[in-house]
């Protein structure tokens, strides 16, 4: 028996979310923390697990600085859904109680 094994080494950038969300899961009040590299129109908004809106988070500019917003939810599954310039993020966000 002949047999050839080939080991190829990847490498690939590992994708880090922009956004953090802490705790989660949660007991219903979260921090929610995002420092984008540059100056950037930045939208955060909120979804139940049903794909309902929630609520607006933030609809503005920042300019590179790291911003935290702070919000109470009753128990349930959502999405954050973060969008800058022509990419956006989705976050699970869990809370308990």
């Amino acid at each position: 028996m002949n047999a050839t094994t080939e080991i190829k080494e990847v490498n690939e950038r590992v994708k880090t979310s922009p956004i953090k969300i802490f705790p989660n899961p949660g007991s219903g009040r979260l921090t929610i923390s995002f420092a984008p590299l540059s100056k950037s129109r930045i939208k955060i908004e909120l979804y139940d697990i049903n794909g309902r809106f929630v609520q607006s988070i933030y609809n503005g500019v920042i300019e590179g600085e790291s911003r935290e917003f702070k919000i109470k939810l009753p128990a349930g599954i959502y999405f954050l859904k973060l969008a800058e310039k022509s990419k956006t993020t989705f976050e699970k966000v869990i809370i308990i109680k």
